[in-house]
Parts: structure tokens; C-alpha cells; sequence
């Protein structure tokens, strides 16, 4: 499997410590309690300015709700996931994450 498969296994996983559709949508399937990811790649590199989609998105799963930038929308919940996956597993949900445009 190449990182974008592994980074969407682990997004769609009921036993992954990701498991991140539980509170993320793309297209209509997941929960709602996080924002839509829908398009995220198309969205992201314009949440900070000075970074590109693949850096927004990195140190948000990284960090989590304790990242300074949060989605006005939503209670800020998201776990720091920095502290629950490797260095790689991010790397991979991040190449999933930049799939969805």
C-alpha cells in the first residue's frame, strides 16, 4: 500500500487509533461532530496564511484542539494525535487528507 491508501485505511478504521470518520464526513459518510473533509485539500492551504495544505493539515492532527488555528464552526475537541500515532502514520492520514479535493 502506498501512503494515501494507508493514511485512507486508517481514517475509515473502527479499530485504528485514528478511526477519524467517527467525527469526520467525506462525502456524505462519517459523523458530523468534526468539520466536513469533503475537499479539505482544496480548503486547507488557505486556513493560515504562510502555509501550504500539507502544513496546515500536519500540525492540525499533530495537535489537535490544542492547535492555535480552530474551525470557528466547531467545539474544539480533536485529539493530539501527534501524541497517539507515529511520525509516519501522519504522514500517511496527511497524503489521504490531500487526496480529497
Amino acid at each position: 500500500l502506498d501512503a494515501e491508501a494507508r493514511g485512507k485505511e486508517m481514517f475509515w478504521s473502527e479499530t485504528a487509533a485514528a478511526g477519524c470518520f467517527r467525527c469526520h464526513s467525506v462525502s456524505g459518510k462519517g459523523g458530523t461532530r468534526g468539520p466536513d473533509l469533503t475537499d479539505v485539500a482544496l480548503r486547507a492551504g488557505e486556513r493560515v496564511p504562510g502555509l501550504t495544505a500539507g502544513q496546515y493539515l500536519l500540525e492540525k492532527v499533530k495537535a489537535g484542539a490544542a492547535y492555535e488555528f480552530k474551525v470557528p464552526e466547531y467545539v474544539p475537541m480533536m485529539p493530539p494525535f501527534g501524541q497517539l500515532l507515529s511520525e509516519g502514520q501522519i504522514q500517511d492520514l496527511v497524503a489521504y487528507l490531500l487526496s480529497l479535493k
